[in-house]
């Protein structure tokens, strides 16, 4: 992984509270629609927020984004600044 696993964790205050939702979701592996679903937004917008999530993060897949949000679950919703 090249930078999804010290360096994101400082790049989570970045994220918008709907990234973070969307963020917070994918560690159980649910499709986009499914997401859609649960905030009550269209599967287009969660593309939309996993795209600039991953962007915002430096990583490029799915699954990283997924690791990100099983390893570090809490500091998703965290908003002060990390050393």
């Amino acid at each position: 992984m090249p930078k999804a696993t010290h360096d994101s964790i400082s790049d989570l205050r970045s994220l918008t509270d709907r990234e973070r939702q969307v963020l917070s979701l994918l560690a159980d592996g649910p499709s986009n629609r499914a997401m859609a679903r649960q905030l009550g937004i269209t599967e287009r917008t969660v593309k939309a927020h996993l795209t600039n999530l991953m962007r915002k993060l430096g990583i490029e897949s799915r699954l990283e984004a997924a690791l990100i949000s099983n390893l570090h679950g809490v500091e998703i919703f965290h908003k002060g600044d990390h050393p």
